[in-house]
């Protein structure tokens, strides 16, 4: 517990490990189903995979004296490879919001159980429905197997930061935990600083970023072949990455290998 105190004490921005919390909650403090609306889903293209607007779920702090503090959680759940994959997952709660339950329990970071420093902040789950760790942008929709689809993770992104602010008062946050498992550990990495720049309020004064299980080693399969890479080299391009991965990465890279980035 003390360990993860220092987290909001440290002097390190990003604290990769490699390693997972076990996230079966251990208390019952349900956090709350909210949708982006409609309107500014379809108005600004940030949707899911279906077409369905993102979604949060929140809780509010429970302790006073953590008010103005939040751990934002990023889902994992893999990626889609192709867009027949991709088609495959819009019809699942990796790919829309449809069918989401009202509440939902979860553990880790957003445990509410008090052994949890961060039982009593804020605390946020972004919904995982893009497929690629909120990191596509293409505006223009896809179809595969008879299904439409959109790749707009960067967009859900900006729009769920948000959507935190009008609604849930964020705008007022001093200290951000922003964290993630798998996928969402990924995601954690490749947008980290991205949102540190771009979309917290000026009232921030700490804001920390710890990965879970989100560092995916790149080598071949038991067969000796190589298929990861090329199912993310794949993933980066089919869903436009290009501009929503680290901005000083992608201006190193060897051109046609900016795909790394990613995974």
């Amino acid at each position: 517990q003390q360990f993860l105190l220092n987290l909001l004490q440290g002097g390190h921005t990003m604290i990769p490990l490699l390693f997972s919390f076990l996230l079966s909650p251990t208390a019952i403090n349900a956090l709350t189903l909210h949708k982006l609306s409609s309107e500014v889903a379809n108005s600004t293209g940030a949707v899911c995979l279906d077409g369905s607007p993102p979604a949060v779920y929140f809780d509010p702090a429970s302790d006073p004296k953590s008010n103005t503090s939040w751990v934002i959680f990023f889902r994992g759940g893999g990626w889609c490879y192709d867009e027949d994959d991709c088609a495959d997952r819009s019809l699942t709660d990796l790919g829309s919001t449809n069918q989401l339950d009202s509440e939902l329990t979860y553990g880790g970071p957003l445990d509410s159980d008090s052994s949890n420093p961060f039982a009593g902040f804020n605390r946020v789950l972004f919904w995982y429905c893009d497929g690629a760790s909120f990191s596509g942008d293409l505006a223009t929709p896809v179809s595969a197997k008879g299904h439409t689809m959109y790749f707009r993770g960067h967009r859900i992104l900006d729009q769920l930061f948000n959507f935190l602010a009008t609604d849930f008062g964020f705008s007022q946050a001093t200290d951000v935990l922003l964290t993630g498992c798998s996928a969402g550990g990924l995601a954690t990495f490749m947008h980290a600083d991205y949102i540190s720049s771009k979309l917290l309020p000026p009232s921030v004064s700490r804001f920390k970023a710890l990965p879970l299980s989100g560092f995916f080693l790149m080598h071949d399969t038991i067969y000796g072949k190589q298929l990861y890479s090329k199912q993310m080299k794949h993933v980066f391009k089919m869903q436009n990455c290009t501009h929503n991965v680290n901005e000083n990465c992608i201006n190193s890279s060897i051109t046609g290998e900016e795909w790394r980035f990613i995974h």
